[in-house]
């Protein structure tokens, strides 16, 4: 299985090059298999799911205990497979703002999403312009990240981009 701080810049690495991928399958440690499939309001649902659930459907195909690997590891694994979508899930106009957004919105995982998105060392929007979009999308601003789908992320995130252009 990929070591856990490994697998994240492989990912990133790979969806680079989707064009080019039409599936992958990898054996990854059991926890990040749940985070990769993890939808909203589960507790393994983060940022790395929905950078993952942007480009690919994920399909959690088994798990593998720990001691059929030789060393064996300290945590099990499991078999996922990533199926490239032809296009991303959601449409925007920018790709790189979706994730920011998505990145800031995890960073503190126990702040609302209105608090997660105004802080001022990131986007510098005003707290009142943010929570103003939010209400306008029919966001409540004291909604946390993981209770939001890539759909909200990326309503949010074009708002967020139109405020601050």
């Amino acid at each position: 299985a990929l070591p856990f701080y490994i697998t994240t810049p492989i990912l990133e690495r790979l969806l680079e090059k989707r064009e080019k991928i039409e599936e992958v399958s990898i054996i990854v440690q059991k926890e990040v298999a749940e985070r990769l499939a993890a939808r909203p309001g589960e507790d393994d649902y983060s940022s790395l799911s929905l950078f993952v659930q942007f480009f690919c459907d994920v399909e959690k195909l088994l798990d593998i205990k720990k001691k059929v690997f030789f060393p064996e590891p300290k945590v099990d694994s499991s078999l996922v497979r990533l199926r490239v979508l032809s296009k991303p899930r959601v449409d925007v106009r920018d790709v790189e703002a979706l994730f920011k957004t998505i990145r800031q919105a995890f960073s503190q995982r126990r702040k609302t999403i209105l608090s997660a998105l105004s802080q001022k060392k990131t986007r510098g929007i005003p707290k009142d312009r943010v929570r103003a979009a939010l209400q306008r999308l029919g966001i409540d601003p004291k909604s946390r990240a993981e209770t939001l789908g890539l759909e909200d992320f990326a309503r949010i995130s074009e708002a967020l981009v139109d405020i601050s252009s």
